[in-house]
């Protein structure tokens, strides 16, 4: 049984022993498609791979491919000199650091793998024209290049505002040497995480096409569940595939198949336990950032259910474009349907499954929203899960005025009240696992929230519909509005319970009330 791809980023070591699944044909059709392409995918897709395997494809290494698709339909007569340079894996503390860094990079490529010498006196740029141009002398030959994680060094230094400018600066420098050196240049492909304007940072580069949402590409990185079947069977023993898929599924790229993560699913198959692998490995904390710079309205639940222009989810600049877009473009949001209209494409977007579901909302809960606390996590998730199960709505509504009561009262910014009331609300019972959907739409207008637990554990789960108010006295609206509005009708085959809440924005006391339907 071959063992599980964990961590690997190199195509020689994945085909010695671990399971691979065989992308090439897509690969083949890459290649073929254009001279100068980028894709973008959220950290911990497979990018790595996919550049590493390129470079094994131009270099010849038949004997790496030997049963998969590509075997024989390449022209493997047709060897390539190749540049590939992985932007993550330079120093970079300061701009001199990482210019060294980046000078010894091209070096050590010059040396080990094209046999030639370069001096360091030169800046990066000119280091790299002289390298493409003297291999293609002397070899005859176009070159092939790759960039892997061309944004790493900005967005590693979001944080750091002015550096992150500077070092923008210094790449868009540094890529422009491409477009001068095209004649010597086979084929081009570069990935990262975030889509930079072409203004921003590719204004030199504007021969680089974006091949990110291309259908032909959807499944390129990431694994359908049909693979997952066909290559881990060994490793599927005993698990609950609906489980898995709620868990881990769901990433839409506008291919065919919604794809898996698949540093999740490794990691899952590994250890068959229900883990937040993903999320663990780089928490949001620079998203943070820019929600607490920008001060906007806090309106958490918008964010799901958003709708965005093709033009706004190519964008990526931190600090002016929506939030929407940094979320998609960093793996938090995805798309659910593309919409074409008058001439004009548009997104509608959401969380892909239930890992990024509760973290996120759990994260944004105690560091963007200031609430909650983490040590009592847990035990208020359970009390929120067996109050619906048993429909105990009276330990439900303790549980939230627990938590509102925990909210100190400098951080709620009474302009904005009822909207960081309801956010914190719906944060919490998202990152507390639960079903939830903000504005859940009936014939006779839209209820705040309905909650439920999570149909792949309880199918017949009952449902909690909250209504929230903010009011200068006790006036019990929340409640007679669901009432008077009939929501409850939308759910009438189930148990389903009416919870109206109340905020008192001078004392900030929360009246609650409620009624089984």
């Amino acid at each position: 049984m071959n063992r599980l791809p964990i961590g690997i980023q190199s195509f020689e070591k994945i085909r010695k022993g671990y399971v691979y699944i065989d992308k090439t044909k897509i690969i083949n059709d890459l290649v073929n498609s254009g001279e100068y392409l980028f894709l973008s995918r959220p950290r911990r897709f497979g990018k790595s791979l996919l550049v590493d395997t390129l470079r094994c494809l131009f270099e010849g290494r038949k004997e790496l491919f030997t049963g998969l698709w590509l075997e024989e339909r390449w022209r493997w007569e047709e060897v390539f000199p190749v540049i590939k340079i992985d932007m993550g894996g330079l120093v970079n503390r300061d701009l001199k650091t990482f210019s060294n860094s980046l000078s010894k990079e091209i070096s050590e490529i010059a040396s080990s793998s094209l046999d030639i010498d370069l001096s360091f006196d030169s800046h990066p740029k000119d280091m790299l024209k002289t390298l493409v141009r003297r291999v293609s002398k002397n070899r005859g030959q176009q070159m092939v290049i790759l960039i892997d994680e061309y944004d790493k060094p900005i967005i590693d230094n979001i944080e750091r505002p002015e550096y992150a400018v500077e070092i923008r600066d210094y790449l868009r420098s540094f890529y422009e040497v491409f477009k001068g050196l095209d004649e010597h240049i086979r084929f081009f492909f570069m990935t990262g995480v975030s889509k930079f304007s072409r203004v921003s940072l590719f204004s030199g580069l504007n021969n680089l096409r974006d091949i990110s949402l291309y259908p032909a590409f959807g499944t390129l990185l990431g694994y359908t569940e049909e693979e997952i079947m066909e290559n881990f069977s060994d490793y599927l023993e005993g698990v609950n595939l609906d489980e898995m898929r709620y868990w881990y599924n769901g990433y839409n790229f506008l291919g065919d198949e919604r794809v898996y993560n698949p540093f999740d699913i490794l990691q899952f198959l590994d250890t068959k336990k229900y883990q937040n692998y993903w999320f663990k490995t780089g928490t949001p904390s620079f998203l943070i950032k820019v929600l607490e710079e920008r001060q906007e309205e806090p309106d958490i639940p918008g964010i799901e259910n958003s709708e965005l222009s093709a033009d706004l989810l190519d964008a990526f600049d931190c600090y002016t474009m929506p939030i929407e877009t940094l979320l998609f473009q960093t793996g938090y949001l995805t798309i659910r349907e593309e919409i074409e209209e008058a001439g004009e494409i548009y997104y509608t977007l959401e969380l892909p499954n239930y890992e990024v579901k509760q973290s996120l909302n759990k994260e944004l809960l105690f560091s963007y929203l200031k609430a909650g606390d983490r040590k009592r996590e847990r035990g208020r998730r359970r009390s929120l899960w067996k109050a619906i199960r048993e429909g105990d709505m009276e330990a439900f509504i303790g549980v939230i005025e627990a938590l509102f009561a925990g909210i100190p009262y400098s951080t709620v910014n009474l302009s904005r009240y009822e909207d960081y009331y309801k956010s914190v609300l719906y944060a919490f019972l998202m990152g507390a696992g639960l079903e939830v959907i903000a504005e859940d739409i009936t014939d006779k207008g839209r209820m705040d929230l309905s909650v439920r637990l999570p149909e792949v554990y309880h199918r017949d789960s009952p449902v909690v519909i909250l209504e929230l108010k903010v009011v200068t006295k006790k006036e019990n609206k929340a409640l007679r509005q669901i009432r008077e509005r009939g929501y409850h009708r939308k759910y009438l085959d189930r148990s389903c319970f009416l919870v109206g809440l109340e905020f008192n924005k001078r004392t900030k006391k929360l009246y609650s009330a409620w009624k089984k339907a």
